[in-house]
């Protein structure tokens, strides 16, 4: 298990996201876990005799198969009680093979009677954990001076643990921010499932740049009725396609397929606005509402102002960046949407904790409050990143 202190990250994103400092490029390398795969790696010394990749004595373990249907509903999304370590099992399906029943007695008949079969199994482990803690004393005579009654200083006490939690409210919301823009930065990294829809759209019209109905990327896209119609049949379109078994939207090349109950689909409301806005009809809207999983957000990395390039860009170095000699940041702009699995993106352990010191010399008491969370990416599991590019 790896254990990050967060602390000074979370007060950074915080400062930012308040308008309090200028955005800046976020590390997240060694942060958001994205597996390590069981390769005669370190951990195969308590493993199976069969396939070599079952791992003895993890704190949960996920069964994958290819999803049809909703059948365990957020298995990830649950506490960790016992462990640390969160284990993906993937069974990839299995291809057919020649039936004998029909061939024996044939010259070229010989029998598989004797043969195994093994599936094709990968086993994942996710083990990492982020953590950090806020903190505020309450004296019990300093604060006696400034309040005329007992009642008026509690309020003012209470107001203060009103705001310990809170804050930890606020922190855990920005680390889920941090946790999607890492994901899109992963799929960024490895060109996969990125969908232009500008581009689309002007090839789609037959559009150049000297085409009276040409599109440029960015903002104006949001303005223009005839694009926001065609945005909205793409989106609802791979919806759809993830719903069908293929390789196409995951990094490894696993056969995946992802039900529209199991789908996070994650819009900005700049986008989704423009849509109410401006289309006719507000069918496109409702359906993805109607959606288990649909949130819209105000913005994935940076909340400045009313900035769309803040709000609608990331620019951060990826967890998968930890141990490169150079990293590289990732930086991708316009982005007003997410399709992902449920298992792509996900909490494996979530821990919220509270306590009291009380420091009898000085007549206070501290009040702590932390959380410990493992945050998940997994690239190999279903995800398209919707841009205005």
């Amino acid at each position: 298990m790896i254990v990050n202190q967060i602390y000074s990250l979370i007060n950074a994103v915080s400062n930012e996201c308040w308008g309090l400092s200028a955005p800046s490029v976020k590390d997240l390398s060694g942060l958001i876990s994205l597996g390590e795969s069981i390769n005669g790696g370190q951990f195969t010394a308590g493993s199976d005799m069969f396939l070599g990749k079952l791992v003895d004595k993890i704190g949960k373990t996920v069964i994958r198969t290819l999803d049809r249907r909703l059948d365990m509903p957020k298995l990830l999304m649950e506490g960790v009680v016992f462990g640390s370590i969160v284990e993906k099992i993937d069974v990839q399906p299995i291809s057919a093979t020649r039936d004998n029943s029909w061939n024996i007695g044939a010259n070229d008949y010989s029998t598989d009677y004797f043969t195994v079969y093994k599936p094709s199994v990968d086993v994942t482990l996710f083990k990492d954990i982020d953590t950090w803690k806020v903190s505020v004393s309450v004296p019990d005579v300093l604060y006696r001076s400034a309040f005329t009654s007992e009642s008026a200083m509690n309020s003012f006490i209470t107001a203060i643990m009103d705001s310990l939690t809170g804050s930890l409210e606020s922190q855990l919301n920005k680390m889920s921010h941090i946790c999607v823009c890492n994901f899109i930065a992963e799929k960024k990294k490895n060109s996969n499932g990125i969908v232009n829809l500008v581009t689309m759209y002007n090839t789609a019209k037959g559009y150049t740049s000297e085409s009276t109905g040409y599109q440029p990327i960015g903002k104006s896209a949001l303005y223009n009725k005839d694009f926001l119609n065609y945005a909205s049949y793409v989106i609802n379109n791979y919806i759809a396609y993830m719903e069908d078994e293929g390789t196409f939207y995951n990094v490894g090349s696993k056969i995946r397929a992802t039900s529209r109950d199991n789908m996070h689909v994650m819009m900005l409301k700049a986008f989704t606005s423009a849509c109410d806005s401006f289309l006719s009809s507000s069918t496109f809207h409702n359906e993805l509402v109607s959606l288990p999983l649909y949130s819209s957000v105000n913005y994935w990395q940076y909340n400045t102002g009313e900035d769309f390039d803040y709000k609608s860009g990331i620019v951060v170095i990826p967890s998968s960046e930890k141990n490169a000699e150079n990293k590289t940041t990732q930086t991708i702009g316009n982005v007003i949407g997410v399709l992902a699995d449920r298992q792509a993106i996900a909490v494996s352990m979530y821990e919220r904790w509270s306590a009291s010191d009380r420091i009898n010399s000085e007549r206070r008491t501290n009040f702590t409050q932390g959380a410990n969370i493992g945050y998940i990416n997994d690239i190999s599991e279903n995800g398209i990143i919707l841009t205005l590019n």
